[in-house]
């Protein structure tokens, strides 16, 4: 089984309101097949059931080398058990997009999630939002989705991280994004030996982008072949300290 870590952040976004506390747990390309197995899966449910966060964040590719109608069943059994008072959000993968079209969207919805496509919810009145944006590879993700949002805290998922380059300026607070796998494997002296199309320019961790902080979770999973080596897989634990209204 892939080893997974447990990565936790404490971010702070300052405002003229008074400011609430968020738990929110993120993961991403769980690839679902012969990398990461329903067991795997399931002790990451385990794990992430442990944290009992305000919010979970699924920044897509539940799809693997197999049909993800072969795990389909499961996979809501397991992603339904999970349980978050702000909901359980999710964008489509690249994977998602062009193996599972049809029976992606239904897994999620079975599964409690709501899947964000160019669109975005309120967390509660007058409160903090979280969009979500389509896939870039086989889709037209609108990275202008929080242009007119008035909100005092902004919330953007999306698979591919180097997407978010065209996000205008200041327009969002915090993005969270997956997709690169970390680079799947890293080797002594060399590092990083691939990385994919749109997840080369913010591999994995913490940046500043020119719109806003931007995340990049290692995901748990694999794909094109069914092996991690010097980059774990990975769930993330974000402390936020956002303005309340």
């Amino acid at each position: 089984m892939n080893p997974i870590q447990k990565e936790t952040l404490s971010l702070s976004f300052p405002g003229k309101t008074p400011l609430s506390h968020i738990v929110a747990l993120q993961f991403s390309d769980v690839h679902i097949g012969p990398g990461f197995s329903p067991h795997a899966l399931e002790e990451a449910v385990r794990q992430m059931r442990q944290v009992h966060p305000d919010l979970y964040l699924f920044t897509g590719d539940l799809t693997g080398l197999r049909p993800l109608a072969r795990y389909a069943s499961f996979v809501i059994e397991q992603l339904h058990s999970l349980q978050a008072p702000l909901g359980k959000w999710a964008v489509w993968g690249n994977h998602d997009c062009c193996d599972s079209p049809e029976l992606f969207p239904e897994v999620m919805r079975r599964s409690g999630f709501v899947l964000l496509e160019n669109t975005y919810a309120r967390l509660w009145p007058g409160g903090p939002v979280v969009g979500g944006v389509k896939d870039g590879i086989h889709s037209e993700p609108n990275l202008l989705l929080f242009q007119n949002v008035q909100a005092p805290f902004r919330l953007l998922l999306l698979h591919e991280p180097d997407l978010i380059d065209t996000a205008p300026a200041n327009s969002f607070d915090l993005a969270l994004a997956g997709h690169t796998h970390g680079g799947q494997i890293s080797l002594p002296v060399i590092g990083t030996v691939v990385l994919p199309r749109y997840g080369r320019r913010y591999p994995a961790g913490l940046y500043n982008a020119a719109g806003g902080k931007l995340y990049v979770n290692r995901g748990l999973g694999t794909s094109d072949f069914p092996l991690r080596l010097g980059v774990p897989g990975e769930l993330t634990v974000f402390h936020l300290c956002i303005p309340s209204a």
